[in-house]
């Protein structure tokens, strides 16, 4: 009876193992897909997590984190493909135009400068916790 727990016991370290070691891996690609606006580049850079490093759930928690700061994205989601890390996105829309109407006292032009400063124009993303604190 105590020979079956050591082999069992054997047999279930020897599992753990084998299952931690498909959470981790030496990343050898990195794929990027739903860009839209967005540039791979833009990307790669917000990312800590390169080409060899060893991805662990927490790296990949991290780099989540990484590239939500950035703003650009409403959805990050990351997969793996054997040795390859699958970044999925999905971009927030962009700013295609702004329409002011009714305003009398405050030129057009001025509040458009104002909306711009505060990061608000045509072009870039829109987020918006920008539109709320104007």
């Amino acid at each position: 009876m105590r020979r079956i727990k050591i082999y069992f016991g054997l047999l279930l370290c020897w599992a753990c193992t084998f299952a931690f070691s498909n959470y981790s891996f030496e990343v050898s690609d990195i794929r990027v897909q739903g860009l839209l606006r967005v540039t791979p580049g833009t990307v790669f850079n917000a990312m800590s997590l390169e080409l060899g490093d060893i991805a662990t759930p927490q790296t990949v928690r991290e780099t989540i984190r990484e590239l939500f700061k950035t703003g650009y994205f409403n959805e990050v989601s990351i997969n793996r493909d054997g040795d390859i890390l699958l970044v999925e996105v999905d971009e927030r829309p962009s700013i295609v135009a702004i329409e002011i109407s009714g305003n009398k006292a405050v030129p057009t032009e001025a509040l458009l400068e104002g909306l711009a400063a505060e990061g608000l124009k045509e072009g870039e993303i829109f987020k918006q916790a920008t539109l709320d604190r104007v």
